[in-house]
């Protein structure tokens, strides 16, 4: 396992998802469908599997794996009310936790893909 590739694949992997992410998540608040923007999340994804030179069949798991998150977004925000329903956090905190909670699970996500892929 070569520990340099992977913390260089992880490096780019977590740049390029988060120019991927706001750029997608704009498109989809322009109405554009969650498939069609779990697809373009993806599609960023060819170069740094390109660069490390990693198996791009694990893109379609980057693919997935968004849709999943993404489409899961109800869900995030219920539970995250579930944890805080006994706080007097505000609702745009309880945004940015849910908002957080999203890059997390993104994140986690690129990380085990690198830990298998690279």
């Amino acid at each position: 396992m070569d520990w340099f590739l992977i913390f260089v694949f992880l490096y780019i992997a977590a740049l390029t998802h988060f120019l991927a992410d706001l750029l997608s998540h704009w498109w989809k608040e322009k109405g554009i469908l969650l498939v069609l923007h779990s697809f373009c999340y993806a599609l960023f994804f060819i170069p740094v599997f390109w660069f490390v030179k990693a198996n791009p069949l694990w893109l379609i798991l980057i693919f997935g794996s968004h849709l999943l998150i993404d489409s899961g977004g109800k869900y995030l925000s219920w539970l995250v009310k579930r944890i805080l329903r006994e706080s007097t956090v505000s609702v745009e905190m309880a945004k940015i936790i849910t908002l957080g909670l999203d890059q997390v699970l993104h994140l986690l996500t690129l990380l085990i893909i690198a830990l298998l892929a690279v």
